[in-house]
């Protein structure tokens, strides 16, 4: 049997009102993002979605939404990095 997963829709985290300044910096770094690397990171980190349940969303291997994780964690990273500068 499949567990019944509580989940909030893509469209009502984008006008998530209660973001602090840290967390919000991080949220608008993840807007930035290519669409492929936006959705896996806010399937996996905002939705709770396994790389397996991304992967049959977004029609592709669980090889490559751990790779889309990977980059759009580098990506943040330096643009973190660059907004401190």
């Amino acid at each position: 049997k499949r567990a019944v997963r509580a989940y909030t829709p893509l469209e009502e985290v984008v006008h998530i009102e209660h973001i602090d300044e840290e967390s919000g910096d991080v949220f608008r770094a993840v807007q930035c993002l290519p669409e492929k690397y936006r959705t896996a990171v806010l399937l996996h980190y905002f939705e709770g979605f396994s790389m397996d349940e991304i992967a049959k969303i977004q029609n592709c291997t669980t090889a490559a939404v751990k790779m889309r994780i990977l980059r759009s964690r580098g990506l943040l990273k330096a643009h973190l990095k660059g907004a401190e500068h």
